[in-house]
Formats: C-alpha cells, sequence, structure tokens
C-alpha cells in the first residue's frame, strides 16, 4: 500500500501493462488530480496507452484490470459525465 502511494505522487509514472497494480497508481494519480498524460507504461505497444481519452465500454474484449480508465476518476464528484473534454 506505501508503495503504491508514493509511486502516485511522483512528476510522471511508468508502469507496466497488464498491471493491475499500475492501474491502481493511474488511479490513485486519477484522484490526486494528475493528469493521465504523465503516465506512460514501458512496452512499446501500450506506452501512450494514458495519453488519449478510452472508454472501457468501446473497447473490446476490454479487461479493467489492465489499465486505468480516466471515467474512473473524472467528474466523480460532480453531476456532470465524465468526458474526454475534461481529460
Amino acid at each position: 500500500m506505501i508503495e503504491s502511494v508514493v509511486a502516485s505522487r511522483g512528476r510522471i509514472f511508468v508502469g507496466t501493462f497488464p498491471s493491475s497494480f499500475s492501474a491502481y497508481i493511474g488511479r490513485l494519480r486519477g484522484y490526486y488530480g494528475m493528469s493521465g498524460k504523465s503516465m506512460w507504461y514501458g512496452q512499446k505497444d501500450h506506452a501512450d496507452e494514458m495519453q488519449r481519452w478510452v472508454d472501457p465500454k468501446s473497447v473490446e474484449g476490454s479487461l479493467y484490470s489492465n489499465r486505468e480508465f480516466p471515467i474512473g476518476w473524472s467528474e466523480i464528484d460532480g453531476e456532470t459525465a465524465p468526458s474526454k473534454d475534461k481529460f
């Protein structure tokens, strides 16, 4: 637990895809108000996965634990639906 909190507070974070640990850190970063654009994955295929808005419902065969989706932390305290405009 301590490791994830410490890792989530860095200026940038480079995690592993697919890793539920890295996904959790991504969610914590979102809760802290940090942009998903400062999170990267180490694998070339998925390096910039967090740099764009993705609705989990639009990804066929998507596993929620593989990565974090901005919809998990965007606009959670408001009355508006999350959207890529606020990403």
